[in-house]
């Protein structure tokens, strides 16, 4: 569980690490690089895939990053691995991002249609991690409800 009093401090280093990290990708390769510009009916396409990449990531790593019975690099390695399904599924339709903060940046740089499109990488990554969080929550809510209940039931 994540501190609600260190909520926001946490959001704005994001942003503004994803600015700072784009102010240094803007100087080596010029403004623009990094963002990208879904075009006109493909900006739904591009916010139900941000959705549903984020959503996967989420899951994964809720479900490895707070199992206790998961130790070593089997987390880093499932996360990892994820990242790397969800850029290859979605970079082509949406740029693959599954985080406000890292699109910010490139957004702010590139202005435009990349900064007026900023929208789909807020609300896409918004509504996949929250369904992702309500599925994990029900799922544990019903992994716990099975321990607890009498064993009469559990062997039906």
């Amino acid at each position: 569980r994540f501190p609600r009093s260190q909520v926001l401090p946490y959001i704005l280093a994001q942003l503004t690490g994803g600015i700072a990290a784009a102010a240094v990708v803007a100087l080596l390769f010029g403004p623009g690089f990094g963002a990208h510009i879904p075009a006109g009916e493909d900006a739904l396409r591009a916010v139900g895939i941000e959705t549903l990449l984020t959503f996967l990531l989420m899951l994964v790593i809720m479900a490895v990053a707070t199992d206790r019975r998961v130790g070593g690099t089997i987390p880093g390695l499932a996360i990892g691995l994820t990242v790397v399904l969800d850029v290859l599924i979605g970079g082509p339709v949406s740029g693959g991002s599954m985080n406000p903060a890292r699109s910010l940046g490139p957004a702010l740089f590139a202005g435009g249609a990349a900064l007026s499109n900023y929208w789909i990488y807020i609300v896409g990554p918004v509504l996949g991690a929250i369904s992702a969080a309500r599925l994990f929550e029900a799922m544990r809510l019903d992994l716990q409800s099975a321990k607890n209940a009498p064993d009469s039931l559990a062997r039906l």
